[in-house]
Order: structure tokens, then C-alpha cells, then sequence
């Protein structure tokens, strides 16, 4: 797990990704240790061990802590002196899993996270503001008796918010839910299945309005040698009813051509608009509760070319049409009387078009050159009509990334990336000008994999080289050029 083939990006996490555990099993070794340290108040440690109870029974624990403190500059936005930010989150989860004789598992799990930062301009309040999420879940991974397939998970999740914004309250989200599939081969071609997912929201602000999602895919499925297919549709109790197709034909043994126009939910809970921005405040209308609906996308369609070549190239070439309603944005910043610039999510009807390129390149063990390229042409629906450009969506993004080996367990990672974005323009006046900057990220890294009995492995790593100022969230800008050095084994 710590051996120097490991993609130097994996050391890292993002402050605000949200862990849940899985059983660690890599290489027969049962545990993993991450620590690093740097400038910036950077922070990245983790320790993860499997315990077997038995043959067939494991518990595994996972602790994790990561984070930053450190001055951004200052912000010509906003016009005050140097800031020093601060984002610190520590999670703690456990599993159980028992393995099934036909290679299924039944697991419980559990997850306890924390995450401690500090606002921009807090004059009147405490700057150790507080994010608290937890989730418990049991489930089934795919058990198969026959031609019947069969999964699922129950699972309770809740999020809290310590500070105060435009809510009466300190926000609170508890959600209930229930997810689960089922499939028939009727013979070795053909096959039918359905997939369901039933979340219930309970939120102890009255500015939020509890509600309920419900959605239900039956499909039909075909599958031969050189063609796959899933045809059925999506709907949910709200009424909508969307396309469910997926289409590849196989061209030869190095290359397919596919299609797809699917209809979908994604849930717009508040651990996922606090990913979108930890600052966030919500546009709650002034007469009723705020009915925070699932994100429901009308049509994803995509037509793409996947081939992969001899020489060690393999690629996928897209492009396609998103249409959704309910898309969480950001289109304006609101300053709080105690000083604080909260940035306003909105939700809106959009629409994207897409245009994709993903490739990787691999010679032996001795390089690795990974590319993903993608432009958006988003627009979102305002009182005045469509307006295109989003805050959170890069217009055009590059991220590239090579691993290559120097000498024996000696290697270097380079990480390079370009988001460029297209502001919309909004009518009226606003507080603060709504900017965000392109960015050129430059990051890199040494690493070397000790001549050990375990995989261990030392290594250093740069990041924002270039010192570019740029948004880690909409409105709070990152630091500038930092470095981490730190260590990662297995045993």
C-alpha cells in the first residue's frame, strides 16, 4: 500500500473530503500509517489496521486527521490585510465485515468526523467555528443464488453547523435512507434488474422544509460479445420521468464506441454544499421554508470513443448534454454584520454542454502520464433569462499528472493543472465584485521506497509552485507556495 508505485497524489486528501471507511487488504498486510507535516501548518496523517476475528469475520479502524493554517495574501476583493486561514478535520470510522461463502459481504460501519476552520472577518463571533457529521450504515454487497443478484445498504447520516448565519438556529440535517438493487439473467444475454433509493431530510431549522425522495430504474439489460446494452427509465416522486440508456459496441479487442442518456438524482445534502463551500450561507425565501430537492438531472447524454493501443496508450474521447434543475451554485456573496462574506448557494435550473479528452500512458515501471481535459459550456437559469458561466464549474480544465522513476525506488511526481473559468453576468448591483481567478497549479514530489521487509516509503512534495493566487472555495483565497515531507508504511 506504501510501495513506490503508488501514485504520489494518493498521499494527500482534501481537507474536506468526508472518509468512510473500507476494509484495507492490500498485499496481505492488514495495516497502513501516513504521517507528513510542512509549512502552512499542513497537516496529513492517517492509520488504518484490519483486525481478523476470524477466518471469515474483520473489524477494521480508521483514524485520520489533515489540514492547514496559514496567510492567503491579501485580497484585493475584498481590500483587508493578510488573512491567515485555517481548515483542520479529523474523522474516526470503524467496519465490520463478514465475508459470505459466494464472495459477498455483510458489513456495519460507522463514521464520526469534525472539521474546525475559521471565517474571514469574524469580528463578533468566534473564529473556531465547528462542521460535525456522522454515519452508520449496515448492507449487503452483490450476493448472487442462481441468476438473482441482490444488494443494499440502510444507513443514517447526520450534519451539524455550530455557527450562526441567516438561520435561527445552528443548522442541523439528520437523513434516513434506504438504497438497494436487484438483478435477473433470464439467460447468458439477457437480463432485467431495478435500482431504488429512498432518502427522508428532518432538519431542526424551521427555514428548512423536511422532505422526502423516492426514486425507482427498471431496466432491461442485453450482453453478447460485442454489444452491451441497458435500456429503462428513471423516476421519482416528484413525478419525473427520465431516459435510463446505456449503449457500447465493442470494434475490435482495443477499442468500443458508446452512448448513454440517462436521467438521475444526486442529493443536495448539506455535507455536499459544505464540499461546494465550507462558508456557505442558503437563499432562504423570506415567506416560506426552503425545500432543498434532490438535484434531478432531465438527461445526461454522452457519445464517446474508448480505444487503448499497444504502445501503452489508452484514452476515452467525449462529449455531451447535461440538463438539470435544482443545481446548487454560487452567483453572490453576502457580508454579515459582524463582518463575515458569506457566499449565497442558490438553487437553479442548468445546462451544460461537455467536451472531453481522458488518456494515460505507462511504459513498464518507469513512467506514468495521466491527462484529463474538459471544457463546459454551463448556463443557468435566472429572472432575466439563461446566463451563461458558473462560479464553482471551471469553463476549461487541464490536469495532468506524471510519475517517473529515476533510479531503483527512487521516483518524482509532477502534477500540473489549469482552471479557467466564465463568470456570469449578473444584473443589478452587488456588494463585492464576483471574480474568480483562472489558476496554473504546479505540484511535485520525491518519494523513495526504503530498502525494507515492508513497504515504507519517505517523501517530499511541493505545492501551488507557481505561488498563484487562486480560490481554494469561491471568495477565500489559498496559500501560496508550500511543502510537506512526511512518510507512509504498511505492515
Amino acid at each position: 500500500y506504501a510501495v513506490q508505485g503508488k501514485p504520489f497524489t494518493d498521499f494527500t486528501a482534501s481537507p474536506l473530503s468526508h472518509y468512510s471507511s473500507k476494509e484495507i487488504d492490500r498485499g496481505n498486510r492488514k495495516g497502513h500509517l501516513r504521517m507528513g507535516g510542512g509549512s502552512h501548518g499542513n497537516l496529513d496523517a492517517q492509520a488504518i489496521y484490519q483486525f481478523d476475528i476470524t477466518t471469515l469475520d474483520a473489524l477494521t479502524l480508521d483514524l485520520s486527521l489533515s489540514g492547514f493554517k496559514g496567510k492567503t495574501g491579501k485580497d484585493e476583493r475584498y481590500g483587508d490585510t493578510d488573512w491567515t486561514s485555517r481548515f483542520y478535520t479529523n474523522s474516526s470510522s470503524l467496519q465490520y465485515t463478514h465475508h459470505l461463502s459466494n464472495g459477498a459481504d455483510l458489513y456495519a460501519k460507522g463514521t464520526y468526523a469534525n472539521q474546525l476552520f475559521n471565517y474571514r472577518g469574524a469580528a463578533t463571533v468566534t473564529d473556531k467555528q465547528h462542521n460535525v457529521m456522522f454515519d452508520a450504515a449496515v448492507g449487503l454487497t452483490p450476493y448472487t443464488a442462481g441468476s438473482l443478484t441482490i444488494e443494499g445498504e440502510v444507513a443514517a447520516k447526520v450534519f451539524s453547523q455550530n455557527y450562526h448565519t441567516n438561520l435561527q438556529k445552528k443548522l442541523g440535517e439528520t437523513q434516513f435512507l434506504a438504497e438497494g438493487a436487484a438483478s435477473y439473467a433470464f439467460t447468458s444475454n439477457h437480463g432485467a434488474g431495478i435500482e431504488t433509493s429512498a432518502t427522508r431530510f428532518n432538519y431542526r431549522n424551521d427555514e428548512l422544509k423536511d422532505h422526502t425522495c423516492l426514486s425507482f430504474a427498471p431496466h432491461y439489460t442485453y450482453t453478447d460479445e460485442t454489444i452491451r446494452l441497458r435500456l429503462g427509465v428513471f423516476t421519482n416522486i416528484e413525478g419525473d420521468i427520465a431516459p435510463d440508456i446505456a449503449f457500447a459496441y465493442t470494434i475490435d479487442k482495443t477499442s468500443e464506441v458508446y452512448f448513454q442518456a440517462r436521467g438521475y438524482e444526486l442529493e443536495n445534502e448539506m455535507r455536499y454544499l459544505a464540499a461546494l463551500n465550507p462558508y456557505f450561507i442558503l437563499a432562504t425565501p423570506a415567506d416560506e421554508p426552503l425545500e432543498a430537492n434532490d438535484e434531478f438531472h432531465q438527461v445526461d447524454a454522452r457519445l464517446g470513443y474508448r480505444f487503448k493501443t499497444k504502445s501503452g496508450i489508452s484514452a476515452d474521447i467525449y462529449g455531451g448534454y447535461d440538463m438539470s434543475e435544482n443545481h446548487a451554485d454560487i452567483l453572490s456573496v453576502t457580508p454579515l454584520r459582524d463582518g463575515r462574506c458569506m457566499p449565497v448557494i442558490e438553487f437553479k435550473k442548468n445546462k451544460n454542454i461537455y467536451f472531453g479528452a481522458e488518456f494515460q500512458y505507462s511504459y513498464r515501471d518507469f513512467l506514468k502520464l495521466t491527462g484529463r481535459n474538459r471544457l463546459n459550456i454551463e448556463s443557468t437559469r435566472q429572472p432575466w433569462g439563461w446566463t451563461e458561466g458558473s462560479y464553482i464549474t471551471p469553463a476549461f480544465t487541464m490536469d495532468w499528472q506524471l510519475d517517473l522513476r529515476l533510479v531503483k525506488d527512487l521516483y518524482l511526481g509532477i502534477d500540473w493543472q489549469l482552471d479557467c473559468y466564465s463568470l456570469p453576468k449578473l444584473e443589478g448591483k452587488h456588494p463585492y465584485a464576483l471574480e474568480r481567478k483562472n489558476t496554473v497549479l504546479l505540484g511535485a514530489d520525491l518519494r523513495y521506497t526504503l530498502p525494507l521487509d515492508f513497504p515504507a516509503t519517505i517523501f517530499v512534495r511541493g505545492d501551488n509552485l507557481f505561488c498563484q493566487k487562486y480560490d481554494r472555495y469561491y471568495g477565500y483565497q489559498a496559500p501560496s507556495a508550500n511543502v510537506m515531507a512526511g512518510f507512509a508504511l504498511s505492515f
